[in-house]
């Protein structure tokens, strides 16, 4: 489900890096919460290496592999098992909500719409979601596409979407906490629609501006933005 929802589902893949993959990516999810790297994150690590060794288990003790007589499996072994196996399935668990909720695909359709339509964003909810969006460490495609997804969202005077997405973003000129691809998302989605229609306005401009001027490294993105 993990690997399903980053988009890289595990197909044939072996057991082992799967989980390894799997666990790497929820590790890194930050969220309300979750714990951050620190001896609870070395457990989770731990309770991962439990669950691979369900592989070598199942290949030792499993019915399969046209063994005619199947290994004796003790009580005590079995208990083992499934106690390593769900400790951390259970963590696995309780934090994939917050991860599926900031993959990318996910987040804009919320904040654009589909065929269903845009969803509402209550005082807190951009602020969760964008938390578990993980820009820090977000690809910069996905950060613009986020950033643009935001943008448009508060071109259509969203409130809390505007407060939470852009005003915070523009009063915090850390470029690690909001990165420079997300700002330049949210001044081109400031001033397009989804179609492609300018939505030129002195509060998009002046806002774009602002969100935009702690990025140094590339004038040019800009000046050709609002060139257009």
């Amino acid at each position: 489900m993990v690997l399903d929802l980053n988009g890289a589902p595990s197909g044939g893949a072996d057991f082992d890096p799967t989980v390894k993959r799997a666990h790497d990516l929820l590790a890194a999810q930050p969220g309300h919460e979750l714990a951050h790297p620190s001896p609870f994150g070395n457990l989770a690590t731990q309770a991962s290496k439990m669950a691979v060794s369900m592989s070598a288990i199942r290949n030792n003790y499993g019915g399969g592999h046209g063994r005619a007589r199947q290994p004796e499996l003790q009580a005590e072994m079995l208990d083992l098992a499934m106690d390593g196996s769900l400790l951390w399935v259970r963590w696995a668990v309780r934090r994939l909500g917050y991860f599926a909720q900031g993959r990318p695909e996910t987040l804009i359709r919320d904040l654009v719409g589909d065929p269903t339509g845009p969803i509402s964003f209550s005082a807190g909810d951009l602020t969760s979601r964008l938390q578990s969006a993980n820009l820090p460490r977000s690809d910069p495609r996905h950060s613009r596409s986020i950033g643009i997804a935001v943008g448009q969202r508060t071109a259509q005077e969203t409130f809390n979407v505007r407060i939470e997405g852009v005003n915070a973003a523009s009063a915090d000129n850390d470029l690690e906490h909001w990165p420079a691809a997300y700002r330049l998302g949210v001044a081109s989605g400031l001033l397009f629609s989804p179609d492609e229609i300018p939505t030129t306005t002195a509060l998009n401009l002046r806002l774009a501006l602002r969100i935009y001027l702690p990025v140094t490294d590339a004038p040019d993105e800009i000046a050709k933005l609002l060139g257009a």
